[in-house]
């Protein structure tokens, strides 16, 4: 299993980590069902009392009130909005003057490429999730996007490749 986010030792407050839900950009918006389905499960890790019942006891550090925070923000479609926006402005890899900021470059051949998704993936050094803390696709590299943020953390990283053409 892995291991919860720490939350509390870094001060994060993300609603989609909160909740252990996907972040944007998302495929597919979230459904209603999912986000409460997430809301329930995030609230037995974080309840005192209820720790046992939940499926992963492991305390992450939630608290109760950033459980419904995330809740009330993520289940509104207009305040999810802002907040997918803020969150994006927010991990904005660049600097002043248009300057990428990025602390590493990663050769494509160097990460693992994952048939399901159709998508590159490379462990960060955080440890985010199922270890593919950046992951990125053929059409983002082909549209020119080749700095990627880590999903669980705020690290970004620059995808050095070369389109060969057949």
């Amino acid at each position: 299993m892995t291991p919860a986010p720490r939350l509390r030792s870094k001060g994060l407050t993300n609603h989609y980590v909160v909740l252990r839900l996907p972040q944007p950009p998302h495929d597919e918006p979230l459904s209603a069902a999912t986000i409460k389905q997430a809301y329930h499960a995030a609230l037995l890790r974080a309840h005192p009392d209820k720790k046992s019942l939940a499926s992963a006891p492991e305390d992450d550090g939630v608290t109760i009130d950033q459980v419904i925070t995330a809740y009330e923000t993520l289940s509104s479609s207009s305040l999810r909005s802002e907040y997918d926006e803020s969150l994006l402005s927010a991990n904005n890899p660049t600097g002043s003057g248009g300057t990428p900021k990025y602390h590493a470059v990663i050769d494509l051949d160097d990460m693992t490429y994952n048939e399901e998704t159709g998508s590159w993936f490379y462990v960060c050094r955080c440890g985010e999730d199922d270890g593919q803390g950046y992951t990125i696709t053929e059409e983002d590299l082909e549209e020119g996007r080749d700095v990627v943020g880590c999903a669980g953390c705020s690290l970004w990283v620059r995808v050095a490749y070369e389109i060969v053409e057949d």
